[in-house]
């Protein structure tokens, strides 16, 4: 259980930090993307120490997952095209990911 974990973790994480780089050079305004950036960061470490039985790996992905997701809403709202429903299924993810850190 912990590698699938690990592995769904490593990949939101991926993909926010996709997001977020793609949008550095498009954006005037990079402070929420590097925020992003660092929120992914965050979340690909408390894989890597879930898999290493690393201490902090619960607050690292609490972290992780609650900078991803206020970026994004920040994002969305500065930009004028926030997608309510992409949103909640983000947030439910994260949710998902920190209740299995959690457990585990």
């Amino acid at each position: 259980m912990k590698i699938v974990l690990a592995v769904v973790s490593i990949l939101f994480a991926a993909l926010s930090a996709f997001a977020a780089l793609s949008q550095l050079t498009r954006d005037e305004q990079r402070g929420s993307h590097l925020l992003m950036a660092l929120g992914a960061l965050l979340l690909a470490v408390a894989a890597l120490g879930l898999l290493l039985d690393w201490q902090g790996r619960v607050l690292n992905a609490s972290l992780g997952c609650a900078m991803i997701c206020a970026t994004a809403l920040w994002n969305g709202k500065k930009r004028g095209t926030l997608h309510p429903r992409h949103h909640v299924v983000r947030i439910a993810l994260s949710l998902a990911l920190v209740a299995g850190f959690l457990l585990l």
